[in-house]
């Protein structure tokens, strides 16, 4: 487990270096994006090893990762898209105090409920889209069964 954990630190060390040169313009994206091959394939293996290493928090943080692999890698593929949820944190700082604060919900179904609905509203609000038109296209797809709306830009 330590020693999954310990490498795959090494491979994220070396994506937010490559990440960090890509933003200050010492390389170009096409660079960063072959570059980011060994990092990205090296860590998809690790938590593929981790996912059956044996060690049982070990495993269960390996394979939520490898289901979240196509989002862990967004910031590689599509141009504009950070590494980080930093931005999008500070956007809706304000409305988590809120939240703590007022005591608006009295369980952990309301907090997420609340968390994912602001998560909504600043990730629209951040691409000029309209929170209310997002919310009604997610409805009328799972009402219909159909393919769910991103928040993840198709193009940016």
């Amino acid at each position: 487990s330590a020693e999954i954990g310990n490498k795959l630190l090494k491979y994220i060390q070396r994506m937010f270096k490559l990440w960090k040169e890509y933003k200050q313009g010492k390389i170009s994206r096409i660079t960063l994006q072959k570059q980011m091959k060994p990092a990205r394939s090296g860590i998809l293996y690790l938590l593929g090893t981790g996912a059956s290493c044996g060690h049982k928090k070990t495993e269960a943080v390996c394979k939520r990762l490898l289901n979240l692999q196509a989002a862990l890698f967004t910031f590689v593929d599509v141009e504009g898209v950070e590494p980080t949820n930093n931005h999008a944190e500070q956007l809706i700082r304000p409305y988590v105090i809120w939240r703590k604060n007022s005591f608006f919900t009295q369980s952990e179904r309301g907090n997420r409920f609340i968390e994912r609905i602001l998560t909504v509203c600043a990730s629209c609000s951040l691409q000029k889209r309209s929170p209310l038109e997002f919310m009604s296209n997610s409805l009328k797809a799972y009402y219909s069964g159909s393919g769910y709306p991103s928040l993840i830009p198709a193009k940016i």
